[in-house]
């Protein structure tokens, strides 16, 4: 499954950087700031697929030690996920004033380059 990591990042920047490139070029009004909005949604998820690399790195480990590994990890790894993605949209929205609707729209075509990825690698 590590092997698409780096496969996966690539997709994931290529794909920000499409929507982006798609919002600079589509946008009435202030193209570049729909452009740099789109571009941070696609940024908080290739972050948020590294910090599931490094939680799969860690379950792997463990299971090496065979130490005991159940659903309850799994589940519980999704919480700190969950939260860097809240805090990161409201940050962007907030503090930075970034569009919305860019934001979304480069971090749901990113996430589905990942399931995209993740699909081919069980093929």
């Amino acid at each position: 499954m590590y092997g698409i990591g780096k496969k996966l990042v690539q997709r994931q920047v290529v794909a920000a950087l499409a929507v982006s490139a798609g919002f600079f070029f589509m946008q009435g009004q202030a193209p570049a700031w729909a452009a740099w909005s789109a571009l941070y949604g696609g940024l908080v998820a290739v972050l948020l697929s590294l910090v599931l690399a490094v939680q799969m790195r860690r379950l792997d480990k463990r299971l090496e030690n065979k130490e005991m590994v159940s659903t309850g990890l799994l589940v519980i790894g999704i919480a700190p996920r969950m939260l860097l993605v809240l805090v990161a949209f409201a940050a962007g929205i907030i503090v930075l004033r970034l569009e919305p609707l860019p934001m979304l729209a480069a971090f749901t075509v990113c996430y589905l380059a990942w399931w995209l990825s993740l699909r081919e690698a069980r093929k």
